[in-house]
């Protein structure tokens, strides 16, 4: 296998373009915008809905010769929650290469590692990574590696897989490190590569980044992505506007002294900007607190997403605001399978994901393990 090109030396895959919420009619303008800024790297996902435009965007920019396809790195991510199989990988990696319109697919990740109430998840997952491999080993997908994956699940997959994943995409910023499972990654040389690395945008707000980025002449942006350079991550960033996806591309003229990395690093809180899975765990004793087995009615689901916003002691109070009034909203929206895949983009439901049971009209929950 080819060196990952992401580990090289060229600036143009030193940093993603992101795509979560470009669905849009103007979003294949936005990613061609971003391609002709310098951005190499573009980072897609099933559970985005936006493969098909991503896929024109890309034609155009080969069509008008701004790039070449071998140029272009393009990643996505199969939804695990909803494919959670051999034969369903095999099915919907079929899906993003006609959605996409490409011949090969040069990173494919698995967005979340599955979780199951007991420990049929360590087969689900190795079963999803087999029928990678084998994407592989045709020469129809580069590399595969994984996202959300705490050191818990990546130890498990090791075990039983026969190409070990070239990274792992988690939420990394000043704010939210990570370090245990980056130090594990770094160990068994897994890329790490930082989404949300503006902090859900409350980076840009913070006092000691805009004083480095007053005392530099940048913006706080570039301050906060550079911080994921000089870490060794790479950031991926989303933006619709054409001066902040040039502005974000430009941070390799410059770097950030050893006192603004460790006034940067002081910015830790250990808190993401959303609940993630793996701090879902953490709440697992409250499940049965409220009975909630299997199958739960809509009303207890919406008052367990709000039960848990109260017990998430690390979750700053403005986030745990703006939850409560995506919650309240929910109780507003008719429960049906669409409004379901909007709720879960837009974080309503960010602990854990939600499929509708047409034949008992009920909801259906992919319990997650307790771990250490």
């Amino acid at each position: 296998m080819d060196k990952f090109i992401l580990k090289s030396n060229n600036n143009a895959y030193k940093i993603g373009f992101g795509t979560l919420g470009l669905t849009k009619s103007d979003t294949p303008e936005i990613i061609l915008e971003a391609i002709k800024c310098g951005y190499r790297y573009i980072d897609t996902a099933q559970s985005y809905f936006n493969e098909e435009m991503c896929g024109i965007a890309l034609q155009k920019a080969i069509d008008e010769k701004i790039v070449t396809r071998n140029e272009l790195f393009i990643t996505t991510k199969l939804s695990p929650h909803r494919y959670n199989d051999y034969e369903n990988t095999i099915k919907y990696v079929k899906e993003s290469f006609n959605k996409l319109g490409l011949d090969y697919i040069d990173l494919f990740l698995i967005h979340h590692p599955n979780t199951t109430p007991d420990d049929r998840w360590k087969n689900l997952n190795a079963e999803i990574w087999r029928a990678l491999e084998e994407f592989v080993e045709q020469g129809k997908i580069k590399y595969i590696g994984v996202s959300n994956f705490s050191s818990f699940h990546l130890k498990e997959l090791l075990k039983t897989a026969k190409i070990k994943p070239v990274c792992n995409q988690s939420e990394l910023s000043p704010m939210w490190h990570q370090q245990e499972m980056v130090d594990f990654c770094k160990k068994e040389n897994i890329l790490m590569i930082a989404w949300q690395p503006l902090g859900g945008g409350q980076l840009l707000k913070n006092k000691n980044v805009i004083n480095i980025a007053s005392k530099i002449n940048r913006t706080p942006a570039q301050v906060c992505l550079r911080w994921s350079i000089q870490k060794g991550y790479i950031p991926v960033v989303k933006s619709s506007n054409k001066e902040r996806i040039a502005s974000n591309f430009n941070i390799f003229d410059f770097k950030l002294s050893d006192e603004d990395i460790a006034i940067l690093d002081d910015l830790n809180s250990n808190s993401a900007t959303h609940f993630t899975i793996n701090d879902s765990y953490r709440l697992w004793s409250y499940y049965d607190r409220l009975n909630l087995k299997q199958y739960v009615s809509s009303t207890k689901i919406k008052l367990f997403n709000l039960f848990t916003i109260f017990l998430y002691k690390n979750i700053d109070d403005k986030i745990k605001k703006i939850y409560l009034f995506k919650i309240l909203l929910l109780f507003t929206i008719k429960l049906n399978e669409q409004n379901l895949q909007t709720a879960y983009l837009f974080g309503i439901f960010p602990v854990f994901t939600i499929k509708i049971r047409k034949s008992e009209k009920r909801l259906s929950m992919k319990w997650l393990p307790d771990y250490d």
